[in-house]
């Protein structure tokens, strides 16, 4: 299986669309698990109470989407929301919409067009980021291999997050996904395979 980057969000953005009367708030936002969004839904229900529709989509990394409509007639909201999210491509991204109704029915059409824009206005001026995949990793080796296991390190473009000198180095770092098989390779050829490595296989996202 082939694992690649991703596009998702830097930080919170908002944007405001009217439409006949009824005004539109969106938030965006990076999310990482369904509880990260429900905080955050809790809290801007909290915030605008007296709204009478909050709607939303998300997407995850890990295949998890979600949306919905909160009392707008059925397609109109939730999966126009979710549209916008698939439009920029996002994952771990989120969108909440607030509906302030102005006293005109806008319609079907009209309705699903007004939270597909009010969502895709927030996600343009948001900051939109690549993240890619990498691996953790501990590594253990004889003291005088220091700086070869550093350049080495360096290489690969790994990100050496804390060392240790409890038996010879210890180093952990983060390791970009696709060059794990070609470091190990090259690890050993180093070090003569007088090493030892530990390897997180969660994927996380840099």
């Amino acid at each position: 299986m082939t694992i690649t980057g991703i596009y998702t969000l830097k930080d919170e953005s908002k944007a405001v669309y009217k439409e006949k009367n009824s005004e539109f708030i969106a938030y965006t936002f990076p999310v990482v698990n369904i509880e990260e969004f429900n905080q955050k839904l809790a809290g801007l229900k909290k915030e605008f109470y007296d709204a009478r529709h909050h709607c939303y989509a998300l997407k995850l990394k890990n295949g998890t989407f979600k949306y919905s409509d909160d009392g707008e007639p059925n397609g109109t909201a939730g999966i126009r929301i979710y549209n916008a999210i698939e439009h920029f491509k996002l994952t771990d991204a989120a969108v909440i919409v607030i509906r302030y109704f102005g006293g005109v029915k806008l319609g079907v059409g009209p309705l699903g067009k007004a939270y597909y824009t009010a969502a895709e206005s927030a996600i343009n001026s948001a900051v939109i980021i690549e993240k890619n995949p990498y691996y953790k990793l501990y590594i253990q080796t004889d003291i005088n291999m220091i700086s070869p296991v550093f350049n080495l390190l360096a290489r690969f473009n790994a990100h050496i997050l804390e060392q240790d000198y409890i038996e010879g180095i210890g180093i952990t770092l983060h390791l970009p996904y696709e060059k794990l098989d070609e470091f190990k390779k090259e690890i050993i050829t180093l070090t003569r395979d007088k090493y030892k490595l530990t390897l997180d296989e969660e994927i996380i996202y840099l």
